[in-house]
């Protein structure tokens, strides 16, 4: 039996009680759900040579559309690399009421980032999702499991190490049921290298009140995870809210950058 889950990615997240100064600062309010307009995975992925997103189960993407090349045992692998900058989210609660922000989820990330091109987006890809090239156990759904209170005129701040995974396919022997010889499975794995610089987006998942089946006290919740729905993709999505807060922002070619995201 074999398992593939969701990689951890360094995203942190603390409180602050002041802001540091800001290379770029951008605001955006509270939206719905971006829906359809979500970069697709499998033609959304990074180009060719940058942050290599991979797409879902059954397409690996080709050159060209950023998706993972499709090659199995990438020989040799490539290597992890450090990251070289640090961008930090600082997100202010102008609403007037208590706001949630994701900060864990199973099966998916509490944080996306989006490449912005001329006339078009792609998926930064942040970790592999839940896979099965074999037999495993129900994943469950891909929801939030913790959140954070923010109050009014409260900031909270989420990190992003300006790292995206590279992936490639990796052939593995599933060795189901006796007396069948094994089969040949694959599936995706990566490593997190820095991306190039560029214009990106970020969304991160917000509620408005505390979802069902969350509890807790002060500022932190914990919150029991569906099974109803079995979610498993190559690439981890971000774990679905209501709604979310966006900004834009420019990463240089070095350098730190702090962004600035109001919640109204």
């Amino acid at each position: 039996m074999h398992v593939r889950g969701v990689v951890a990615v360094p995203v942190v997240v603390v409180i602050l009680a002041a802001c540091g100064p800001a290379n770029e600062v951008a605001t955006a309010k509270i939206t719905d759900p971006r829906g359809n307009s979500d970069a697709a995975l499998g033609s959304g992925g990074a180009r060719v040579g940058s942050d290599g997103g991979a797409g879902r189960a059954g397409n690996g993407g080709s050159p060209g559309t950023g998706g993972a090349s499709g090659a199995n045992d990438a020989s040799p692998p490539p290597t992890e690399v450090p990251s070289t900058q640090t961008v930090t989210f600082t997100i202010t609660n102008n609403s007037g009421a208590d706001r949630y922000v994701a900060t864990a989820g199973n099966n998916c990330m509490t944080i996306e980032l989006d490449r912005l091109w001329d006339g078009g987006q792609s998926l930064v890809a942040l970790a592999v999702g839940f896979q099965c090239p074999c037999e495993c156990p129900m994943p469950g759904s891909a929801r939030p499991t913790a959140f954070r209170r923010v109050g009014p005129g409260e900031t909270f701040e989420v990190t992003w190490d300006a790292r995206g995974l590279t992936t490639w396919r990796q052939s593995i022997d599933c060795n189901d049921l006796a007396p069948f010889p094994p089969r040949r499975s694959s599936f995706v794995t990566g490593v997190l290298r820095p991306v190039e610089p560029g214009r990106f987006r970020v969304v991160l998942g917000i509620e408005p009140t505390l979802p069902a089946g969350c509890s807790g006290s002060g500022s932190d919740y914990r919150c029991d995870v569906s099974y109803d729905t079995n979610d498993m993709s190559e690439i981890a999505p971000r774990c679905a809210t209501s709604a979310i807060a966006t900004a834009e922002f420019t990463l240089p070619a070095s350098g730190d950058v702090a962004v600035s995201v109001e919640i109204k």
